[in-house]
């Protein structure tokens, strides 16, 4: 397969995104959080930062953020991932990556959303009727990545979803397809992906029955809602290597179905592969703008194990700042 066909097999799936101009309300915006603290420091454009072979920083978390770069995985792999949001919120993620033969590689995901319980207020008592309700998004993802040449990988993620609000559930399936593209200069990378395309989510449950004397009258039907299907095209590549220390630009475009167009640009300088200093930059978003963070890599003594920490902050408008941690293992 030649240069000129791979990048066309990359750019065909951006024919798709050219006709989505809805902007609207979509179920699940979980999906939409940063998976690593790596990522969100580069201003979010991760899709193209790990070079099949050369994920360095890249941990299992790639199965969620661009599994085209699993292939040519090297070693197991186990991430975490934690971050604390508005309103006691915790969203949290877990993966792990096991190789499969010199050129391919799978894994498993966890993806989280929760909050503690809250109590139950109504008209007639705003302090609280003694009861709680709970709230809670999972997303538990199975996929892999595999090498189509010297130059092109792909990857494909299925899902299944559930999302929890007191006696309602809503549950569906989605998947992520993705290319990455090694281009001959610079060691620059072109990735292109479809993320969160799969079935409507819809609430039902118990609360929407409304019984009579001696049967159910009613079932009341809550609107369904469509997943948040974004497509993105990112483009990352080395400014400047000199010994152990190395220079890398990171950019990545959005297109979703229910916001505007976003833009996120990065920048990250590794010393000697142990330390990693980021900032990114978001453009069009409502919410956040700048970002930074800092990224440690070591061996643990007495094992063959090797551990990555990262760390991110993001400037919030309106908000408190976020903080994002992450914890990787390569065995």
């Amino acid at each position: 397969m030649s240069l000129k066909t791979s990048i066309l097999l990359v750019m065909c799936p951006l024919a798709l995104a050219a006709g989505f101009q809805r902007t609207g309300t979509t179920a699940a915006q979980f999906l939409k959080l940063p998976v690593s603290a790596r990522a969100a420091a580069l201003g979010d454009a991760g899709l193209a930062l790990s070079l099949p072979g050369e994920s360095i920083w890249g941990g299992a978390e790639t199965l969620l953020l661009n599994p085209a770069a699993l292939a040519d995985s090297r070693g197991p792999r186990v991430a975490v991932s934690q971050q604390r949001l508005l309103g006691q919120l915790d969203h949290g993620v877990a993966a792990w990556t096991r190789p499969l033969g010199d050129h391919s590689a799978w894994g498993l995901g966890l993806n989280w959303l929760s909050v503690a319980n809250q109590e139950i207020t109504t008209e007639t008592e705003p302090s609280g009727t003694g009861a709680e309700y709970s709230y809670g998004d999972l997303a538990l993802s199975v996929g892999g990545g595999w090498r189509l040449n010297e130059r092109l990988s792909a990857g494909l993620t299925g899902r299944y979803l559930r999302q929890s609000l007191h006696n309602e559930e809503a549950s569906g399936l989605s998947a992520d397809l993705s290319l990455l593209l090694a281009l001959p200069w610079r060691e620059a990378r072109l990735a292109v992906a479809i993320q969160n395309f799969g079935t409507r989510l819809q609430l039902e449950g118990d609360d929407l029955l409304l019984p009579g004397s001696n049967q159910q009258l009613a079932t009341l039907s809550t609107q369904d809602f469509a997943q948040p299907l974004i497509f993105k095209l990112a483009m990352a590549g080395e400014l400047w290597h000199d010994g152990g220390q190395r220079l890398e630009w990171s950019a990545q475009a959005e297109h979703p179905n229910d916001n505007r167009r976003r833009l996120g640009l990065g920048l990250e300088y590794s010393l000697k592969q142990q330390l990693a200093l980021r900032v990114g930059r978001r453009f069009r978003s409502d919410l956040e703008s700048w970002s930074a963070g800092v990224g440690v890599r070591t061996a643990i003594p007495g094992t063959p194990l090797t551990a990555t920490v990262d760390a991110a902050w993001v400037a919030t408008r309106y908000f408190q700042d976020q903080r994002l941690f992450s914890l990787g293992v390569t065995f």
